[in-house]
């Protein structure tokens, strides 16, 4: 039934958000799918996403009515098919000490490895930190999809973070955006598509697309210069 795939659809879906206010406005939306059949079973969490972990049993968000009274549910984050996101485009100096902690718990190891100023850096976006630690979230040959700044691509940190992703990913797509292209945002944007691989036969046989997109473009034929790109003018 059309209310059973609903549920079924909402419980593959994990959101997590440090702010309640967007957490809450993403339970909304989801509900409103298919407003026939109202369910308030999301995972969605309110938590500073450098302290999750795959396999952590977290509370969400929101809360239940049941005949006991009001609960909050208790749910296990899996490991993923596919991580995507729009993390803050804050530099690592902007950031709160609470969270910097939080940074160095869980992707210390690999800030140190790719010299990525030792922990925290001061120009150092902390996007950067949000794809790092999404890599332990993700199943062999899961998916990252993040829409970033493209300040990486024109830093000396940007090298040290592409040596990260070759070590970890085949890089699909890297795709620049025109700053032009959105209204709201002052720094132009880009969007990576990996696929996670740690073996190193296997990523040396992928191919990477680069994409510059200068007029607004529909997502088919983004996809469609993805997976035919010879077929689009250079």
């Amino acid at each position: 039934s059309s209310g059973a795939i609903h549920k079924e659809i909402l419980a593959q879906l994990y959101a997590d958000d440090i702010n309640p206010f967007p957490a809450h406005l993403a339970a909304m939306n989801l509900a409103m799918r298919n407003v026939q059949y109202p369910t308030s079973e999301m995972n969605i969490i309110v938590e500073d996403f450098f302290n999750l972990r795959a396999r952590m049993k977290v509370l969400t968000s929101h809360i239940m009515k049941t005949p006991k009274g009001e609960i909050r549910r208790h749910i296990t984050l899996p490991v993923f098919d596919a991580v995507t996101g729009n993390p803050p485009y804050t530099r690592g100096v902007e950031i709160t000490a609470k969270t910097q902690k939080s940074i160095n718990t869980s992707i210390g190891k690999h800030l140190k490895k790719y010299k990525l100023s030792g922990g925290i850096g001061k120009e150092t976006g902390i996007y950067i930190y949000f794809m790092m630690h999404a890599l332990s979230f993700l199943k062999k040959n899961g998916r990252l999809g993040m829409i970033v700044s493209n300040s990486w691509l024109q830093s000396d940190y940007g090298i040290n973070f592409c040596n990260f992703l070759l070590d970890h990913f085949k890089v699909k797509a890297v795709i620049d955006f025109n700053a032009r292209l959105f209204r709201i945002p002052l720094v132009a944007t880009c969007v990576l598509l990996l696929e996670k691989e740690e073996n190193l036969k296997d990523r040396n046989k992928n191919t990477t697309v680069f994409l510059y997109m200068n007029a607004e473009s529909k997502v088919e034929e983004i996809l469609d210069a993805i997976d035919n790109p010879q077929g689009w003018e250079a």
